[in-house]
């Protein structure tokens, strides 16, 4: 089938190339576009023509040296001539510009009518026209001959400039999203000190900040305490040495020994000297006291006793409690230390000293107990222990002065009540206080630290169940930033106005920026590729 050629003029409308297309009967087309064609730049004009020879069920094949047409015309989906369609071209028609034929027997009838023509003056314009047709039907193959290899350089330049390209704005996408900054920010401190009165109340409703009335929760308890210390009187030679006893209840009621009463191993008897009451069951343990038990009845010069050996109590045998259990069950005897049998050895006697000494001991132990109880019962309240508000009985003092003992025992109870709060409750107390001397003052701050280096109570009604407590201590305040909005802010902003917008802001000693890639000059626009990190020094 011949294919035909339409040459296209640089200034020419692309309506007037598809009107050109229209009239060529052939259905393959060789459309040659010369360089500049501004028509052929615009992609609107390539889908337009396209579509129109997508109508006329024509193929066309674009053939130009402008690269940039050649590439806008591949991505429209023409073919490229000598390139998509690799044919000789020896059935190519050029387009007939003039009809000579009609020409010829146009002149052939005016040449009639005037004067004749000789059938030998015909052939030799047909002749001449042949000879035109020849010359520009063998001359445009040679020319696309000759421009093949500039054609496949200057794709091959178009090709890696275009891959170049792509490459530069994928490596650009690729940092785009990489992107992000981390700023440091050096915050001031800022010292308070605060000296407060607060008062606590059992039927307070909920925090009152400016009365500084914070509600609490009355709380009391009962502990029981036994202490030993050796005696430190006159020193007495004796045969027998006397028995270091521990007695164990397991009752939950406190159960008295009489002075007199007898402990026994192995036939062997000894006595207390003195009377003692041992404490009840606290917490699944035994109410232990240790005394010192006189040898009464040695029935073995050689007795050896080790220590924790079982010793019976048979004035407890067969007698029971009110719920009808056995004593024995209930009340043990151990020795404490080890018994051992010897021509003489020395015993020491009860000096007034030790009496006071052992209260005075036992005194501490309880209130130690106090707190060990405050501590262990309520470990999520705040609380303040005085001595003076501790209620201690000592009950009893196993010896009196002069008794011939190495080891002196007493026997005591305390009873404490207070008021306690939950602890966060009343550390946010505090800094509710803090905050409103901080919103008096006008000034953009937080509480960064918060230490109470002063608890004292200054009243307790017990009946109204209310205590006035003095709390004095140190707080560090630093600026009060709000960071998601200063992420915000500085989205997209150079580095010269980030400084100049924390340097408004007061309270900040240093900032440093670090942005990724390195030649940013700008935050990332958006906030969330921004990282915040405060330093307090």
């Amino acid at each position: 089938m011949n294919k035909t050629y339409i040459y296209v003029n640089k200034d020419e409308e692309i309506g007037d190339v598809i009107e050109k297309i229209r009239g060529v009967k052939s259905k393959e087309i060789i459309l040659v576009v010369p360089e500049d064609s501004k028509s052929f730049y615009k992609a609107i004009n390539l889908e337009i023509l396209k579509k129109e020879i997508e109508d006329l069920k024509k193929d066309v094949v674009i053939n130009t040296d402008d690269s940039k047409i050649e590439n806008l015309a591949r991505q429209y989906g023409f073919d490229i001539f000598l390139e998509d369609k690799e044919e000789k071209i020896f059935d190519v028609v050029p387009p007939k510009v003039y009809d000579y034929s009609q020409k010829i027997k146009t002149e052939e009838k005016n040449d009639l009518e005037t004067e004749p023509t000789s059938s030998y003056k015909v052939a030799e314009q047909e002749e001449e026209i042949n000879k035109k047709y020849k010359k520009t039907s063998a001359r445009q193959p040679k020319k696309q001959t000759n421009s093949s290899f500039l054609n496949f350089v200057k794709k091959s330049l178009s090709s890696i400039i275009i891959f170049t390209l792509i490459g530069g704005f994928v490596f650009l996408i690729w940092q785009f999203f990489q992107a992000k900054a981390e700023i440091s920010i050096n915050i001031q401190k800022t010292p308070f000190e605060f000296n407060e009165v607060i008062i606590l109340k059992t039927d307070q409703i909920s925090p009152d900040v400016k009365g500084k009335i914070l509600p609490a929760r009355y709380i009391s308890f009962n502990l029981n305490k036994t202490e030993t210390i050796t005696t430190t009187g006159q020193v007495f030679e004796s045969t027998f040495p006397s028995l270091k006893v521990k007695f164990l209840n397991y009752l939950d009621y406190e159960f008295p020994l009489i002075a007199g009463t007898r402990v026994v191993y192995q036939n062997n008897v000894f006595r207390l000297s003195q009377r003692i009451v041992l404490p009840k069951k606290e917490n699944d343990k035994p109410g232990e006291v240790e005394t010192e038990a006189i040898a009464s009845e040695i029935k073995n010069n050689q007795l050896e006793i080790q220590e924790g050996s079982d010793l019976s109590i048979p004035g407890l045998e067969g007698k029971r409690n009110a719920s009808e259990q056995l004593l024995t069950d209930f009340i043990k005897a151990k020795s404490s230390k080890s018994y051992t049998i010897s021509q003489s050895f020395q015993i020491r006697s009860v000096a007034p000293d030790d009496i006071s000494n052992v209260k005075e001991r036992l005194k501490k132990s309880l209130e130690n107990s106090i707190l060990t109880k405050l501590s262990l019962s309520y470990p999520d309240s705040f609380y303040i222990f005085d001595p003076l508000f501790a209620k201690i009985e000592i009950k009893n003092v196993s010896h009196n002065i002069g008794d011939k003992t190495d080891f002196i025992s007493a026997n005591g109870e305390a009873f404490y009540e207070t008021l306690v709060v939950n602890k966060k409750d009343f550390d946010n107390f505090i800094r509710d206080i803090i905050n409103e001397e901080i919103l008096k003052s006008s000034k953009k701050l937080s509480i960064y630290e918060l230490t109470l280096d002063k608890k004292e109570i200054l009243d307790f009604d017990i009946k109204k169940k209310t205590m006035s407590l003095a709390v004095s201590g140190k707080a560090v305040l630093i600026p009060d930033l709000n960071i998601e909005k200063i992420k915000a802010d500085l989205a997209g902003k150079r580095i010269d106005l980030i400084k100049s917008y924390f340097a408004n802001i007061g309270g900040i000693n240093s900032v440093s920026i670090e942005i990724l890639p390195s030649w940013k000059k700008e935050l990332p626009t958006d906030y969330r590729k921004i990282i915040i990190h405060s330093i307090v020094k």
